[in-house]
């Protein structure tokens, strides 16, 4: 009898990325391990100590969903490479503007969906500004090289200057489910590992955001084998951890980008049937976040008479204009 292969589950947060496998009948977490040596490029080129830092960067169990994107350095051209989970995260203060993160709440919006042309037309006080990376409509499809053709169907680009690179979300997701791939491979040799993937579940019927992320996963050279709304996913674990049966259930999932209210149904046998879902695909802890900012720099300027504050990519520091001097 043929051996079974191993099915992993991931979940892919707008924040952070979850891996897990069953051992001996027992759900585990695959550990996450860092990319040391680009780290250790990435510590000489831009002077960046990552335990000063604050990141652990030593094997953790959560891989933060963030892309930096940096000049390669065995070339001397405009070629790019990628650093993938903590390293780009200790990189984002720093270099917010090559610095690409919350690529989820993209996925599956086109060009003219009412989130880009927000995103696209937005002012220094909106989101956009809070994700510190430019958004801009593609162009032609025609200029697009074949062998990226196909993460360019939506028209959508996260772009930077220096380095210069133009992305789409498609192409930044592929990149993070490559490091999973990559992560899965470290530790069990599997080249093209069997993933379930959690999704929000007010996403279920959100068949561009579905479709965008399964042309992601299966270019990034995982095997896809169905979604599984995390609401779903929550209530299997809470049943089996449990031992609950015939009971209804209130689940709610604040995620980094989205935040979903579920009502199931656990039967006698420990099916999970959901009754009720509903929520929002753009609120989450990044919007939370960015309206805290938003409330301390008001203060800030109440305080001090109208200061203005003006956003630098560092950061670290607050830079006043030369009119507030």
């Amino acid at each position: 009898m043929a051996k079974a292969k191993r099915i992993f589950g991931v979940d892919f947060g707008t924040t952070n990325c979850c891996i897990s496998t069953i051992e001996k009948g027992q759900p585990v977490i695959v550990p996450c391990l860092p990319q040391s040596d680009i780290i250790n490029k990435i510590k000489d080129k831009f002077g960046v100590d990552p335990e000063a830092s604050g990141e652990n960067l030593l094997t953790t169990e959560l891989l933060p969903s963030c892309v930096h994107i940096y000049p390669r350095y065995n070339h001397p051209n405009s070629e790019v490479n990628y650093l993938v989970g903590h390293g780009a995260k200790m990189l984002l203060a720093d270099r917010p503007f090559c610095t690409i993160h919350s690529i989820k709440r993209l996925l599956g919006k086109h060009s003219k969906s009412k989130e880009i042309i927000d995103y696209i037309n937005a002012d220094s006080t909106s989101f956009k500004y809070f994700l510190g990376y430019n958004i801009k409509e593609a162009g032609s499809s025609d200029t697009v090289p074949k062998d990226r053709a196909p993460y360019f169907k939506n028209g959508v680009y996260v772009y930077g200057i220096e380095p210069s690179f133009e992305y789409n979300p498609i192409e930044i997701t592929r990149i993070i489910f490559k490091r999973i791939r990559d992560i899965i491979f470290q530790t069990f040799k599997e080249t093209q590992p069997n993933i379930v993937v959690g999704i929000p579940g007010k996403a279920k019927n959100d068949f561009p955001f579905k479709q965008d992320l399964a042309r992601a996963i299966r270019l990034s050279g995982c095997n896809l084998i169905t979604f599984l709304e995390e609401p779903v996913a929550t209530a299997i674990a809470f049943a089996q951890k449990t031992n609950s049966r015939n009971k209804i259930v209130g689940i709610l999932d604040i995620g980094g980008g989205t935040t979903d209210f579920s009502v199931v149904y656990i039967d006698q046998k420990g099916k999970v049937h959901v009754a009720f879902t509903d929520g929002l695909l753009d609120l989450g802890g990044d919007d939370f976040d960015h309206n805290i900012i938003k409330y301390v720099v008001k203060q800030f300027q109440k305080r001090t008479k109208g200061i203005g504050v003006r956003k630098v990519a560092s950061g670290k520091n607050i830079i006043f204009t030369d009119s507030d001097q």
